[in-house]
Protein backbone atom coordinates (compact mmCIF):
# COMPACT_ATOMS: atom_id res chain seq x y z
CA UNK A 1 0.00 0.00 0.00
CA UNK A 2 1.28 3.46 -0.89
CA UNK A 3 2.18 5.91 1.85
CA UNK A 4 -0.55 8.28 0.62
CA UNK A 5 -3.24 5.61 0.71
CA UNK A 6 -2.09 4.48 4.15
CA UNK A 7 -2.28 8.05 5.46
CA UNK A 8 -5.76 8.58 4.01
CA UNK A 9 -7.05 5.32 5.50
CA UNK A 10 -5.65 6.16 8.92
CA UNK A 11 -7.53 9.48 8.81
CA UNK A 12 -10.89 8.28 7.50
CA UNK A 13 -10.83 4.72 8.81
CA UNK A 14 -12.54 5.57 12.08
CA UNK A 15 -15.32 7.36 10.18
CA UNK A 16 -15.99 4.63 7.66
CA UNK A 17 -15.34 1.53 9.74
CA UNK A 18 -16.63 0.06 12.97
CA UNK A 19 -14.45 -0.95 15.90
CA UNK A 20 -14.90 -4.39 17.43
CA UNK A 21 -13.02 -6.19 20.17
CA UNK A 22 -11.50 -9.65 20.16
CA UNK A 23 -13.15 -11.51 23.02
CA UNK A 24 -11.43 -14.87 22.66
CA UNK A 25 -9.04 -16.76 20.40
CA UNK A 26 -8.90 -20.55 20.32
CA UNK A 27 -6.29 -22.56 18.44
CA UNK A 28 -8.52 -25.44 17.41
CA UNK A 29 -5.81 -27.08 15.30
CA UNK A 30 -2.49 -26.27 13.67
CA UNK A 31 -4.11 -24.44 10.77
CA UNK A 32 -7.45 -23.25 12.15
CA UNK A 33 -8.38 -20.57 14.67
CA UNK A 34 -11.77 -19.81 16.20
CA UNK A 35 -12.00 -16.08 16.92
CA UNK A 36 -14.82 -14.49 18.94
CA UNK A 37 -15.54 -10.82 18.27
CA UNK A 38 -17.80 -8.61 20.34
CA UNK A 39 -19.32 -5.19 19.79
CA UNK A 40 -22.55 -3.28 20.32
CA UNK A 41 -22.88 -3.06 16.53
CA UNK A 42 -23.55 -6.79 16.37
CA UNK A 43 -26.68 -6.22 18.45
CA UNK A 44 -28.16 -3.69 16.06
CA UNK A 45 -27.04 -4.52 12.52
CA UNK A 46 -28.82 -7.04 10.32
CA UNK A 47 -26.15 -9.70 10.55
CA UNK A 48 -27.14 -13.18 9.42
CA UNK A 49 -25.32 -16.44 8.98
CA UNK A 50 -23.88 -16.44 5.48
CA UNK A 51 -23.03 -12.72 5.51
CA UNK A 52 -19.43 -11.51 5.39
CA UNK A 53 -17.25 -9.23 7.48
CA UNK A 54 -14.16 -7.51 6.10
CA UNK A 55 -11.42 -7.04 8.68
CA UNK A 56 -8.37 -4.78 8.59
CA UNK A 57 -5.68 -7.37 9.24
CA UNK A 58 -2.95 -4.74 9.47
CA UNK A 59 -1.65 -1.85 7.38
CA UNK A 60 -5.18 -1.50 5.95
CA UNK A 61 -5.08 -4.88 4.24
CA UNK A 62 -8.63 -6.21 4.40
CA UNK A 63 -9.60 -9.87 4.41
CA UNK A 64 -13.10 -11.31 4.25
CA UNK A 65 -14.57 -13.81 6.71
CA UNK A 66 -17.92 -15.56 7.07
CA UNK A 67 -19.27 -15.77 10.65
CA UNK A 68 -20.17 -19.28 11.78
CA UNK A 69 -21.80 -18.01 15.01
CA UNK A 70 -24.07 -14.97 15.32
CA UNK A 71 -25.24 -14.04 18.83
CA UNK A 72 -27.14 -10.76 18.49
CA UNK A 73 -28.37 -10.80 22.08
CA UNK A 74 -24.82 -10.65 23.45
CA UNK A 75 -23.29 -8.79 20.51
CA UNK A 76 -20.91 -11.60 19.55
CA UNK A 77 -19.76 -13.10 16.28
CA UNK A 78 -17.62 -16.22 15.86
CA UNK A 79 -15.17 -16.72 12.98
CA UNK A 80 -13.50 -19.92 11.86
CA UNK A 81 -10.24 -18.85 10.21
CA UNK A 82 -8.04 -21.08 8.08
CA UNK A 83 -4.34 -20.16 8.08
CA UNK A 84 -3.83 -20.23 4.34
CA UNK A 85 -0.28 -19.57 3.22
CA UNK A 86 1.66 -16.55 4.48
CA UNK A 87 -0.61 -13.72 3.41
CA UNK A 88 -1.84 -10.85 5.62
CA UNK A 89 -4.91 -12.80 6.74
CA UNK A 90 -2.95 -15.80 7.95
CA UNK A 91 -0.33 -13.67 9.68
CA UNK A 92 -3.06 -11.69 11.45
CA UNK A 93 -4.85 -14.87 12.59
CA UNK A 94 -1.59 -16.25 14.02
CA UNK A 95 -0.92 -13.09 16.03
CA UNK A 96 -4.37 -11.84 17.07
CA UNK A 97 -5.04 -11.96 20.81
CA UNK A 98 -7.94 -11.47 23.17
CA UNK A 99 -8.37 -7.76 23.91
CA UNK A 100 -7.23 -6.56 20.47
CA UNK A 101 -9.32 -3.90 18.73
CA UNK A 102 -10.13 -4.33 15.04
CA UNK A 103 -11.56 -2.17 12.26
CA UNK A 104 -14.29 -3.97 10.33
CA UNK A 105 -16.48 -3.19 7.34
CA UNK A 106 -19.87 -4.84 7.01
CA UNK A 107 -21.67 -7.06 7.43
CA UNK A 108 -22.78 -7.51 3.84
CA UNK A 109 -24.27 -10.32 1.82
CA UNK A 110 -21.53 -12.63 0.57
CA UNK A 111 -23.36 -14.16 -2.38
CA UNK A 112 -26.88 -14.96 -3.46
CA UNK A 113 -28.16 -18.47 -3.97
CA UNK A 114 -31.00 -19.08 -6.39
CA UNK A 115 -34.54 -18.65 -5.09
CA UNK A 116 -35.09 -22.35 -5.70
CA UNK A 117 -35.52 -24.50 -2.62
CA UNK A 118 -33.66 -27.35 -4.28
CA UNK A 119 -31.18 -29.11 -1.98
CA UNK A 120 -27.53 -28.10 -2.16
CA UNK A 121 -24.38 -29.99 -2.96
CA UNK A 122 -21.34 -28.00 -1.77
CA UNK A 123 -17.81 -28.43 -3.06
CA UNK A 124 -14.68 -26.70 -1.80
CA UNK A 125 -11.50 -26.87 0.25
CA UNK A 126 -10.47 -25.69 3.72
CA UNK A 127 -11.46 -22.10 2.89
CA UNK A 128 -15.08 -23.12 2.29
CA UNK A 129 -15.75 -24.75 5.66
CA UNK A 130 -16.94 -21.55 7.36
CA UNK A 131 -19.51 -20.62 4.74
CA UNK A 132 -20.70 -24.22 4.61
CA UNK A 133 -21.21 -24.24 8.38
CA UNK A 134 -23.12 -20.96 8.22
CA UNK A 135 -25.44 -22.28 5.50
CA UNK A 136 -26.12 -25.49 7.38
CA UNK A 137 -26.86 -23.61 10.60
CA UNK A 138 -29.42 -21.40 8.87
CA UNK A 139 -31.48 -24.55 8.20
CA UNK A 140 -33.41 -22.91 5.36
CA UNK A 141 -31.90 -25.06 2.63
CA UNK A 142 -31.40 -28.84 2.77
CA UNK A 143 -27.90 -30.07 1.96
CA UNK A 144 -27.51 -33.31 0.02
CA UNK A 145 -23.74 -33.62 0.27
CA UNK A 146 -20.62 -31.64 1.17
CA UNK A 147 -17.29 -32.42 -0.49
CA UNK A 148 -14.03 -30.95 0.81
CA UNK A 149 -10.68 -31.62 -0.83
CA UNK A 150 -8.03 -31.14 1.84
CA UNK A 151 -4.28 -31.12 2.33
CA UNK A 152 -4.58 -32.64 5.81
CA UNK A 153 -7.57 -34.99 5.83
CA UNK A 154 -7.38 -35.75 9.55
CA UNK A 155 -7.29 -32.08 10.51
CA UNK A 156 -10.23 -31.17 8.30
CA UNK A 157 -12.29 -34.11 9.56
CA UNK A 158 -11.68 -32.85 13.10
CA UNK A 159 -12.88 -29.36 12.15
CA UNK A 160 -15.91 -30.82 10.37
CA UNK A 161 -16.79 -32.72 13.55
CA UNK A 162 -16.28 -29.60 15.67
CA UNK A 163 -18.62 -27.65 13.36
CA UNK A 164 -21.10 -30.56 13.50
CA UNK A 165 -21.40 -30.70 9.74
CA UNK A 166 -23.42 -33.54 8.25
CA UNK A 167 -23.13 -35.50 5.00
CA UNK A 168 -19.47 -34.59 4.49
CA UNK A 169 -16.87 -36.34 2.35
CA UNK A 170 -13.26 -35.27 2.99
CA UNK A 171 -10.78 -36.39 0.35
CA UNK A 172 -7.13 -35.69 -0.41
CA UNK A 173 -6.22 -32.96 -2.88
CA UNK A 174 -4.61 -34.16 -6.07
CA UNK A 175 -0.86 -33.65 -6.27
CA UNK A 176 -1.20 -31.88 -9.64
CA UNK A 177 -3.59 -29.26 -8.27
CA UNK A 178 -6.58 -30.42 -10.31
CA UNK A 179 -9.95 -31.38 -8.89
CA UNK A 180 -10.10 -35.14 -8.46
CA UNK A 181 -12.30 -37.19 -10.74
CA UNK A 182 -14.01 -38.67 -7.68
CA UNK A 183 -15.10 -35.21 -6.52
CA UNK A 184 -16.38 -34.30 -9.98
CA UNK A 185 -18.41 -37.49 -10.24
CA UNK A 186 -19.83 -37.01 -6.76
CA UNK A 187 -21.01 -33.48 -7.60
CA UNK A 188 -22.40 -34.65 -10.94
CA UNK A 189 -24.41 -37.41 -9.26
CA UNK A 190 -26.07 -34.91 -6.94
CA UNK A 191 -26.64 -32.43 -9.77
CA UNK A 192 -28.36 -35.06 -11.91
CA UNK A 193 -30.65 -35.78 -8.97
CA UNK A 194 -31.79 -32.15 -8.87
CA UNK A 195 -29.41 -30.48 -6.41
CA UNK A 196 -28.24 -26.89 -6.80
CA UNK A 197 -24.44 -26.68 -6.82
CA UNK A 198 -22.36 -24.33 -4.66
CA UNK A 199 -18.67 -24.20 -5.57
CA UNK A 200 -16.29 -22.54 -3.09
CA UNK A 201 -12.57 -22.22 -2.49
CA UNK A 202 -9.84 -21.98 -5.15
CA UNK A 203 -10.72 -20.09 -8.32
CA UNK A 204 -8.98 -22.57 -10.61
CA UNK A 205 -10.81 -25.52 -9.04
CA UNK A 206 -14.13 -23.74 -9.44
CA UNK A 207 -13.37 -23.06 -13.10
CA UNK A 208 -12.46 -26.70 -13.71
CA UNK A 209 -15.61 -27.95 -11.99
CA UNK A 210 -17.84 -25.50 -13.89
CA UNK A 211 -16.32 -26.49 -17.22
CA UNK A 212 -16.94 -30.16 -16.50
CA UNK A 213 -20.51 -29.57 -15.32
CA UNK A 214 -21.24 -27.52 -18.44
CA UNK A 215 -19.82 -30.23 -20.68
CA UNK A 216 -22.07 -32.75 -18.95
CA UNK A 217 -25.16 -30.67 -19.70
CA UNK A 218 -25.75 -29.17 -16.25
CA UNK A 219 -27.35 -25.69 -16.66
CA UNK A 220 -25.16 -22.92 -15.24
CA UNK A 221 -28.29 -21.40 -13.69
CA UNK A 222 -28.04 -24.24 -11.16
CA UNK A 223 -24.46 -23.37 -10.21
CA UNK A 224 -23.35 -20.70 -7.70
CA UNK A 225 -19.64 -20.01 -7.25
CA UNK A 226 -17.66 -18.13 -4.60
CA UNK A 227 -13.88 -18.07 -4.92
CA UNK A 228 -11.86 -17.34 -1.78
CA UNK A 229 -8.38 -17.61 -3.26
CA UNK A 230 -6.45 -18.10 -6.45
CA UNK A 231 -2.93 -19.30 -7.16
CA UNK A 232 -0.44 -16.40 -7.04
CA UNK A 233 -3.11 -13.94 -5.91
CA UNK A 234 -4.06 -12.50 -2.54
CA UNK A 235 -7.15 -10.89 -1.07
CA UNK A 236 -10.04 -12.32 -3.07
CA UNK A 237 -13.31 -11.11 -1.58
Amino acid sequence: MSALKRTLMSVIGDRLLDRVHVAEVNEVSENFRFIDLESEIFKSVSLQLGDKLQINTGDWNFRTYTPVVVDRENGRVGLLVFLHGRGPGSEWAKKVRSGDTLHVFGPRRSFRLSESKAPLVIFGDETGIAVTASIQRRRDRPITKIIFEATDITEVKTIVDDMRLDRVEVTAKASDGNVTEASILSVLECARNGSHILLTGRAESIRQMRDRLRSEGIPMSRVTAKAYWATSKQGLD
